[in-house]
């Protein structure tokens, strides 16, 4: 979905629920990855390409607690 404020994409990937969002005012753009093990991931940043960000939200590991 566009508008004139930006931008907002949600899809499955992996097995993990995706949402990329881009602010088009300020150029915040923010991806939220939500696992099949409960744990939300979310990343934000200015001016930074949503795939950097996901990569980020990709790499985080669950921790020993969590699994």
């Amino acid at each position: 979905r566009r508008s004139a404020e930006g931008s907002e994409r949600a899809y499955g990937e992996a097995g993990n629920a995706v949402r990329e969002t881009l602010r088009a005012r300020d150029g915040l753009a923010e991806v939220t990855l939500q696992r099949p093990d409960g744990v939300v991931v979310i990343v934000r940043a200015y001016h930074v390409p949503a795939a950097e960000l996901k990569a980020l939200a990709f790499g985080v590991k669950a921790s020993a607690r969590a699994r």
